[in-house]
């Protein structure tokens, strides 16, 4: 209910009736005495008493998930669920392996499911470090001491305009930097520090975590902003899209491979790190 936003939208998940479900609920918050989820016009959300729950659960499982998969690396076989977070709109990355590597790796460990998430690169830290997921991806500029950051591969960004942009018609060999001071630009919130060095003396007027809401912004044809070239491709190729000063103004994004430094004593994760170490060449 917490992670569909509330007892209607978990119900295809849960395969459950709103008055099952809700029989649960009353029958949890019963025992331990708490009312875990509010209900209002806006959906559920958590009290803190639920998040409390759901945090210790969430460790709960980890938890039994690492005991089991130890119990069979015992007998010399590797069982379990391999959790994974990744950020939105890599499958297009020619440079991403990622799907070669989880079928190699599903090859070699048929007996560990895989569950691969995919969320808001600024929330995909704390899932790791929570154990809600074995591992994460993507572009981290402010790493975290418990965390170990491994390079996977590189996404190449380029500024953009659409057409409809006062920008869009004009020769790119007429463009200078300075024509970019007066342009509003929509921002990633992750990439803030790299996109903030080279449009310093703008101010983002518009924000969004996502490819999808920063392209969707840019085709209104008021904002200028940066996606990974890869991404905006097909955009480019309708001529909905145009790249600006891309010699000037482009960078290159390294994407990590997170997981915990320490305690790595899962088996799971054991055996996808062994198997990250060749193959992605980390």
């Amino acid at each position: 209910m917490a992670e569909r936003g509330g007892i209607p939208q978990a119900q295809p998940h849960l395969e459950m009736s709103t008055a099952e479900i809700e029989a649960y609920l009353f029958d949890l918050e019963s025992k331990i005495a708490a009312k875990l989820l509010l209900h209002g016009p806006q959906g559920s959300s958590l009290t803190l008493e639920g998040r409390a729950t759901l945090s210790a659960v969430r460790k709960l499982f980890s938890a039994l998930d690492e005991y089991g998969a130890q119990t069979d690396f015992s007998k010399h076989v590797v069982k379990g669920e391999l959790r994974i977070a990744a950020i939105d709109n890599i499958v297009s990355n020619s440079g991403c392996p990622l799907a070669d590597d989880l079928k190699s790796f599903s090859a070699a460990y048929s007996g560990i499911r895989l569950k691969l998430d995919i969320l808001p690169n600024n929330t995909i830290e704390e899932a790791v470090l929570t154990g809600e997921y074995h591992f994460g991806i993507g572009s981290f500029y402010n790493r975290k001491d418990r965390l170990a950051y491994q390079p996977l591969f590189r996404e190449e960004q380029c500024l953009y305009c659409s057409k409809g942009h006062p920008l869009f018609d004009r020769p790119g060999s007429e463009l200078t930097p300075a024509d970019l001071l007066s342009q509003k630009y929509v921002m990633r919130g992750y990439m803030e520090e790299a996109e903030t060095d080279l449009l310093p003396a703008s101010l983002p007027h518009a924000v969004s975590d996502h490819a999808e809401g920063i392209v969707l912004l840019i085709l209104t044809g008021k904002f200028i902003g940066y996606l990974p070239t890869h991404f905006a491709e097909q955009w480019v190729r309708r001529s909905e899209l145009k790249p600006i000063l891309e010699k000037l103004q482009s960078y290159s994004s390294p994407m990590y491979l997170v997981y915990p430094n320490a305690g790595n004593t899962d088996p799971v994760r054991h055996a996808f790190l062994a198997h990250c170490s060749t193959e992605f060449e980390i």
